[in-house]
């Protein structure tokens, strides 16, 4: 027995060594860079985060748990492929009326994660292999959109104008078109925050109704960015505003955060307290802010503010 299976290997690998192995079909990986720079000039407020990351704290992972139902979530990562928890770089705009575009990357196969979401599209009209994987079309309550970005990273959108989604798609393939990330300040913010697992950037100034103090306060500032970092239960947060601003700016600014802790939303966040409490520091570039807040504090509020919408993402 033991013969006749060394002759039969024996025979193979000389069978093999005359006939020429089948070649075996492999996909180029591709990579586009940083996703929230793949974002178009008429985005200028957007999230960014490390979702891995952030779910090595507890406390962060406390807040997610507020908001989104254990069950909720592998169902949402058995029906799409995506691990929410698993994913690497996260980015969301908001787009007028009610829309969303996420750009999204991770340990998945990015073709199959769009070519999975085409499948739950009720009116398919875009279908496209090349030179990415996308699909769209009508579903429920909206217009869906995916495409595949790289290797791994995709773009998800609901009721996004067209140009948007064909802007990001054109960024992948041509980096030196125009980006939201040109805007004055962007670059200058995103490294002073290196690290931070997660930021939301406002790339554009705020406005507010003229005459109104507040909008003497920011009636030069271009640009500002939100830091957040896990530190054990709390959570350290800096609003750094670039731009100029008046004389007592510091003041003006205890002055700001401690009003906004009497409104309902500003008291369950405890804001009052952070005003007395937060760093403060003004020079030629802008100002920042520097608080800590306790995530057990915050967890009622961003489950008041997010929960439903959560929810509706999930199922």
């Amino acid at each position: 027995m033991i013969r006749a299976l060394l002759l039969s290997f024996f025979l193979l690998a000389a069978c093999a060594s005359k006939a020429p192995l089948a070649p075996v079909s492999v996909k180029a990986e591709r990579h586009v860079g940083p996703l929230h720079h793949l974002l178009t000039p008429e985005v200028t407020t957007f999230l960014w985060a490390q979702p891995k990351v952030l779910a090595e704290s507890p406390a962060v992972l406390s807040l997610w748990r507020a908001m989104v139902e254990q069950d909720h979530e592998q169902a949402f990562a058995q029906r799409t492929g995506v691990d929410p928890l698993q994913v690497t770089e996260f980015v969301v705009a908001e787009v007028s009326p009610g829309g969303y575009v996420v750009l999204a990357r991770g340990a998945f196969d990015a073709d199959d994660v769009v070519k999975r979401a085409g499948q739950r599209i009720a009116v398919l009209d875009v279908t496209s292999d090349a030179p990415s994987v996308r699909r769209e079309g009508l579903r429920g309550d909206g217009r869906y959109a995916y495409a595949s970005l790289d290797s791994h990273a995709v773009l998800a959108a609901k009721d996004a104008p067209p140009e948007l989604i064909g802007g990001i798609l054109a960024r992948t393939r041509d980096p030196k078109s125009p980006s939201a990330f040109d805007a004055a300040d962007a670059e200058a913010l995103e490294s002073a925050h290196a690290g931070a697992p997660l930021m939301v950037f406002q790339l554009a100034p705020i406005a507010f109704q003229p005459g109104t103090p507040i909008a003497l306060l920011f009636s030069r500032q271009r640009a500002l960015a939100l830091a957040v970092r896990p530190v054990g239960a709390q959570l350290a947060v800096a609003a750094d505003l670039r731009g100029e601003f008046p004389p007592g700016a510091e003041h003006n600014f205890r002055t700001l955060v401690h009003s906004m802790g009497q409104a309902p939303f500003g008291a369950s966040l405890g804001l009052s307290q952070v005003a007395d409490e937060m760093g403060v520091r003004a020079d030629e570039q802008g100002v920042l802010l520097t608080a800590n807040l306790e995530s057990t504090a915050i967890e009622g509020a961003l489950k008041l503010m997010f929960a439903k919408e959560m929810r509706a993402f999930f199922e």
